[in-house]
């Protein structure tokens, strides 16, 4: 329904956020699709009013990026993140908190965070 406010599809075995999918829920404000078998989540999934994104314990291998800019949490904790670039964290000038421990991550680019000018927490071990 549209007036959902917080989703949780945490232990199922989901492989694919597509914006299709997740049209209609424009009041969602937080997402939970931990512990899933999440490969990729569509660029622009468009959550106007998502603050707080929950992606841990799944397979993703990229940063989702452009969520909405609205985010204020996006833990991606145990994934097989390599990468982490400006362009997927361009537009998220509210996050505030950023969790990335247990992934493969090979490159980090130096300004990667230049816009998350609200960024208190970070954790990358």
């Amino acid at each position: 329904p549209r007036s959902l406010v917080h989703l949780n599809l945490d232990s199922n075995q989901i492989r694919s956020l597509r914006n299709r999918d997740m049209s209609q829920l424009h009041n969602l404000v937080m997402l939970s699709v931990s512990s899933n078998r999440l490969v990729s989540v569509d660029g622009g999934l468009r959550l106007p009013n998502l603050s707080v994104c929950e992606l841990t314990g799944n397979q993703l291998r990229i940063l989702p990026g452009r969520l909405t800019s609205k985010l204020e949490k996006l833990d991606c904790r145990q994934n097989n993140i390599q990468e982490v670039s400006f362009q997927q964290l361009a537009g998220m000038k509210l996050l505030k908190h950023l969790f990335l421990e247990n992934n493969s991550i090979q490159n980090f680019e130096a300004n990667a965070l230049r816009n998350c000018i609200q960024l208190t927490s970070l954790a990358l071990e």
